[in-house]
């Protein structure tokens, strides 16, 4: 399972990465991995509410703010001139994903989780 959520959030860093313009093809396959990857995890977590969050945190919200970052970016010239920057608030939000499926499960190591963010 978390395998294939690290390869949604890879393919969200790789979607803002090259400078060869992306196709609808490519968004809607990075939509798609990371559609699935967040009813993955659905059935998986419960949402627990916390003292500071009392509506709770589902450990995977912020892999639904990455999918939200890919849909404003799309594929034509937003792409072009926001990618950057989208790629920098993808890598910030998988951060913070990662604390909370460590905080979540005993059986996941941040080494599995760990997420090429490129240069």
């Amino acid at each position: 399972m978390y395998q294939d959520i690290v390869r949604a959030v890879n393919a969200a860093v790789e979607y803002t990465r090259w400078a060869t313009d992306r196709t609808e093809a490519d968004f809607r396959k990075t939509i798609e991995k990371l559609s699935t990857a967040i009813d993955t995890l659905r059935g998986v977590f419960e949402n627990v509410p916390r003292k500071r969050y009392p509506l709770g945190i589902y450990p995977y919200e912020s892999i639904k703010d990455i999918q939200l970052i890919i849909g404003w970016l799309g594929y034509g010239e937003r792409w072009r001139s926001e990618k950057d920057r989208a790629r920098k608030y993808i890598t910030k939000l998988w951060g913070s994903c990662i604390i909370r499926f460590c905080r979540s499960s005993t059986k996941v190591s941040r080494s599995q989780l760990k997420v090429d963010s490129g240069g």
